[in-house]
């Protein structure tokens, strides 16, 4: 079964191979920040047209994205500094749910099974807490557990790119029975 794990947003991280394979990974950009959102809608059914036709998924899992609720809360609060937290705004939160019905829709007339997984649940499986501290620390844990894990080049230091392999790699282990993956060290090849 070909599993996939989609961060969805502006920069789209991929992630799809086998259950239990290395993954094909990577990220796209679905729109300049100048353009509509219809544009990011819009190229990524293109991508993932283009992409089904040759890897056509059996599982397609999702990160799911914040709530309304949350986003206000999170603009209200201020870092020890006092300065504002960097969050997610309201025009990125319509964004993250347009492309998720884009998703929902491939899904259902590919007829694949899609799921949403909660980025602490796929973060808990993936680098062992939901959360280390500041968001940064946070995407650093889980660029540096891909890179263990030689699903990601040591050279690339994409987010988007490494939340999608965790969220694949959640996929795998939790709906596909696959077990956990090996640590590769310095100098060890991954097989």
């Amino acid at each position: 079964m070909i599993v996939w794990g989609l961060d969805v947003a502006t920069r789209t991280g991929f992630a799809f191979g086998s259950a239990g394979a290395k993954p094909v990974s990577g990220s796209v950009m679905l729109k300049r920040p100048s353009e509509e959102t219809d544009v990011a809608c819009g190229n990524l059914l293109f991508f993932l047209q283009d992409r089904w036709r040759d890897a056509k998924p059996g599982l397609v899992a999702v990160e799911a994205p914040f709530s309304g609720a949350a986003v206000h809360a999170q603009r209200d609060r201020a870092d020890e500094d006092g300065k504002k937290r960097r969050g997610s705004s309201e025009a990125a939160l319509r964004l993250a749910h347009e492309l998720q019905g884009v998703v929902k829709a491939m899904c259902h007339v590919h007829g694949v099974r899609r799921v949403e997984v909660y980025p602490q649940t796929w973060r808990r499986h993936f680098i062992g807490k939901g959360r280390l501290g500041s968001r940064d620390e946070t995407k650093a844990a889980v660029i540096h557990r891909a890179h263990l894990l030689g699903l990601m080049p040591r050279e690339s230091q994409d987010d988007n790119r490494a939340d999608a392999l965790g969220i694949q790699d959640w996929a795998c282990a939790t709906h596909a029975r696959v077990p956990p993956r090996e640590l590769h060290f310095f100098g060890e090849t991954p097989r």
